[in-house]
């Protein structure tokens, strides 16, 4: 369940911006987070921050460039971790247990069902990226 949540901002990146990136960790990246969002799960204690200038691929094609719950995802992605100097190992399960239940928290119920479907449809896909994107770590805009 959704304790604390705060939505942060982000923006495209610049042709320039992205010309400078190319086969940076070997990602495309598109977005960049001008404020950071927040995220805390009161029950385990532990906070989520996606921090200004985390690079992100966005949606991945789902369309859910809206809201907190792709980026906090994403951010969940590519460190397994709540917190970059936190010892709690985030599971790829329980990654996207989060986005679902941010999904539901801002009201976005036609992406949850959609979400949950392609966890069942790119369910080998999903495991790819999330080996892949652990092991790239965070790629920050400076």
């Amino acid at each position: 369940m959704v304790k604390f949540l705060q939505v942060g901002k982000w923006r495209y990146l610049s042709p320039d911006e992205k010309n400078g990136l190319k086969n940076t960790a070997g990602c495309d990246f598109k977005l960049v987070v001008t404020h950071p969002y927040i995220f805390t799960d009161h029950k385990k204690k532990l906070t989520i921050v996606v921090p200004i200038g985390f690079l992100s691929d966005g949606d991945s094609g789902t369309g859910i460039n809206k809201g907190a719950s792709w980026i906090i995802h994403d951010m969940l992605y590519a460190t397994h971790r709540y917190e970059n100097n936190c010892d709690y190992i985030v599971s790829r399960k329980e990654a996207d247990e989060i986005m679902a239940a941010i999904l539901l928290y801002e009201r976005r119920f036609f992406y949850w069902i959609a979400f949950k479907i392609g966890l069942c449809l790119f369910r080998r896909q999903l495991e790819n990226a999330w080996d892949n994107s652990g092991m790239r770590g965070v790629c920050l805009l400076v």
